[in-house]
This record gives structure tokens, sequence and C-alpha cells, in this order.
């Protein structure tokens, strides 16, 4: 099961992991900006509810036993490239490919850090859109709005 949130910093995300003594493997790279990948494999439905009810907990559980959570979070700069008109190969699409990701119990561990180079790669290329191409001017029009000093009347 994937949880996607858009326009979140991933430190916000981490802080509600830590907070709730979710275990995540972290499914990016070593120190991502833009885009963030957790996979939880043990207890995660029945710790999300502060004080749940016993039914809600027992329906956790039975989650739990069932699916693990991969939680996909994008930051802004994330999600503006993730919602630009689509056009094959851009890094719209290959956000898009990266949330459609199935990991399983069973993938591999080569797999898995493939994956994660994949992850930072792409993370980096948000960086530097228009040098890396890929449907980029739009999202340094955004990059470049963002830096630009804001007045307010």
């Amino acid at each position: 099961m994937t949880l996607v949130t858009l326009g979140s910093e991933l430190a916000e995300v981490q802080t509600f992991l830590n907070d709730r003594e979710i275990d995540a493997e972290p499914g990016h790279g070593a120190s991502p900006r833009h885009l963030g990948v957790w996979e939880m494999r043990g207890p995660w439905a029945s710790k999300i509810v502060r004080k749940p009810s016993r039914e809600l907990l027992r329906r956790a559980r039975m989650l739990e036993s069932e699916f693990m959570l991969r939680w996909v979070s994008l930051d802004m700069v994330g999600t503006y490239a993730l919602l630009q008109p689509p056009a094959s190969g851009d890094l719209g699409d290959e956000l898009l490919l990266l949330i459609l990701r199935r990991p399983s119990i069973g993938t591999l561990k080569s797999t898995r850090d493939a994956w994660r180079s994949e992850c930072a790669a792409l993370d980096t290329r948000l960086d530097n859109p228009v040098r890396r191409g890929g449907g980029g001017e739009a999202l340094q029009g955004f990059h470049d709005a963002r830096a630009a000093p804001q007045h307010i009347v």
C-alpha cells in the first residue's frame, strides 16, 4: 500500500514517524531534499492513532498483517514537477513511475539498493531541472519564483 503526500517537508514526515515510534526503512538517498520514501513492514497502522479503541486497534493489526506501508513524500518542488503536463521521460513521468513502483517483502536487497540510487538521482535532478533536461524549463521557473523576494503590498 502506498501513501503519497504532496507539498510536505521531508522533516515533517520523519518527525511524524519518530513521534509515533514507527520503524521505517528509508528508500531514498542519504540526504533527500525533495523526494522521500519510507517503507514500514512492522506495526504502523496501530501506531498512527494516538488512543485507538480496541476495535480500531484490532482492525489496524489486521491491516498490518496483510500490507506493508510505503510512504512517498514530495516537497513543493517535487509536487510542481509531478503536476506539470505529462511528457514521456520528463521529471513528472519519472516521479509517477517511482510512486507506482510496487516493492514486496521478497524484493531483493540489490533491487532495493538500485531503487534507492535511482531515487537519489531523481532528487538531484529536481535540484537542477534545466541542466538535466526533461521538462526542466517550467520547473526552473518555479525555482526562480521561489527564490525571488516576495513583496506584500
